[in-house]
C-alpha cells in the first residue's frame, strides 16, 4: 500500500522564513544585495530653512564655516536658510549625520581650527 503525502498548507510565516533563508544564503555566497533582494527606507530627512539654520547653530558655526563643512558656497547656505533653493538629497543626508552625532562634527571643526591656528 502506497502512502500518500499530505501537502501542508504554506503559511505567511513559512513564506517569510523561506525568504529570509534564501536571502542569508545569497549573502553567504557573496551575491550582491539589490533592490530585488531587499528594500530599505533610506530617504534623508526633509530640511526647510529653519532646519538648516538650527543644524548650523547647533554646531555653533557661521554660515561661512558651515558652507566649508558642507562643501558648498556660503551663498548656497544662505539660499537654503532663506528658502530660495531646496536642500538637495546628499546635503540632507549629511545634515542627518550632523544631527545624529553633533559631538563628532563639533570635534572635527575644533580640530580643524586648532590645526589652522598651529600653522598661523
Amino acid at each position: 500500500m502506497k502512502r500518500r503525502k499530505i501537502k501542508k498548507e504554506t503559511t505567511f510565516g513559512d513564506e517569510v522564513l523561506h525568504g529570509l533563508t534564501d536571502f542569508f544564503q545569497s549573502v553567504e555566497r557573496g551575491e550582491p544585495i539589490t533592490l530585488r533582494t531587499i528594500r530599505l527606507n533610506l530617504q534623508p530627512s526633509e530640511y526647510g530653512p529653519r532646519d538648516v539654520k538650527r543644524t548650523r547653530e547647533m554646531l555653533r558655526v557661521s554660515q561661512a564655516i558651515f558652507a566649508q563643512l558642507m562643501a558648498v558656497s556660503t551663498k548656497t547656505i544662505q539660499s537654503w536658510e532663506q528658502a530660495d533653493r531646496p536642500v538637495p538629497g546628499p546635503a540632507r543626508r549629511l545634515m542627518d549625520e550632523m544631527n545624529s552625532n553633533p559631538h563628532y562634527w563639533m570635534g572635527l571643526i575644533r580640530n580643524a581650527v586648532k590645526e589652522q591656528l598651529a600653522h598661523a
